[in-house]
């Protein structure tokens, strides 16, 4: 008898997904290869399958809300609920690509998880090199596509939703999205942020503290519906305070990496310098 149960971590979320359709298992398998283990599920997420035609399907958007802790969604694709205080969800699917959707409707289970427990979404790239993560983010059409093609020379967190997790008082990056199709489970320690601009030159740019946070307030517009944007202005607040974070002018090449190395080079050495000034 063939395993109907799938165990996945995201970044410190893990859940047990539950399905019957073995199509549709295979396909959250696949997506989600790299993320697939043993840990105990926090959460467990029931997919089902159902053929029907309502006025869900005329959506052409994913329609989210919240009351009393539970998490719900509708779409044209599918549909379903997760209760973050028996830590059990649904998905019914019905659509022509079942798989897609199952997919689909699992990573948004992932952003109302990270958003549920205190974490930040963003619309960004996050690369890993050194083990720590950076992150690039802007508007639609700034780079952040570019920017993880451009660097292959590491390993690429994710180039569409980027999770972010508070713990105590540091932030750690991991993919909402993709994370799976690049290979990379966990989350990692945030060396810094980059709001993306495409430039003629390569250049680093000290970000203000308040215009970081308000750059960098670009909440997924679907997650206005759960809670106020107000709401999340003080964790934008504390990741200015805790995270470094730049404008980075860039040419369409890899050589944003290097302008990138040469300013950590030399900030470390400002700092090495301020240090044995004080001990002087």
């Amino acid at each position: 008898m063939e395993k109907t149960l799938v165990h996945i971590g995201i970044g410190s979320l893990t859940m047990a997904v539950d399905c019957h359709d073995l199509e549709i298992l295979d396909s959250v398998k696949k997506s989600y290869a790299s993320c697939i283990g043993n840990q105990e599920a926090g959460y467990v997420i029931r997919i089902n399958t159902e053929k029907k035609f309502d006025a869900a399907q005329y959506l052409d958007q994913v329609n989210v809300s919240c009351e009393n802790n539970i998490y719900s969604i509708r779409s044209a694709d599918f549909e379903g609920f997760l209760d973050i205080n028996s830590k059990r969800g649904e998905i019914t699917i019905h659509s022509s690509w079942p798989q897609q959707a199952a997919v689909k409707a699992l990573e948004n289970m992932c952003v109302f998880l990270t958003v549920s427990k205190g974490g930040i979404v963003l619309h960004a790239a996050g690369i890993v090199k050194d083990n720590k993560a950076y992150i690039f983010f802007g508007p639609s059409g700034s780079g952040k596509s570019t920017v993880a093609r451009l660097s292959s020379r590491y390993q690429v967190l994710g180039d569409e939703l980027i999770g972010l997790e508070c713990n105590g008082n540091d932030f750690r990056a991991f993919s909402l999205a993709n994370g799976a199709e690049f290979g990379l489970q966990g989350s990692f320690e945030i060396a810094a942020m980059f709001k993306l601009i495409k430039d003629k030159g390569n250049d680093v740019k000290i970000m203000p503290r308040a215009k970081a946070i308000a750059e960098c307030f670009i909440v997924p517009q679907y997650l206005d519906s759960l809670m106020p944007p107000l709401s999340f202005i003080g964790r934008f607040t504390q990741l200015a305070r805790t995270v470094k974070c730049y404008e980075l002018h860039f040419l369409p090449d890899d050589s944003f990496w290097k302008c990138i190395e040469e300013h950590e080079s030399a900030r470390i050495d400002t700092n090495a310098s301020a240090c044995a000034d004080l001990h002087e």
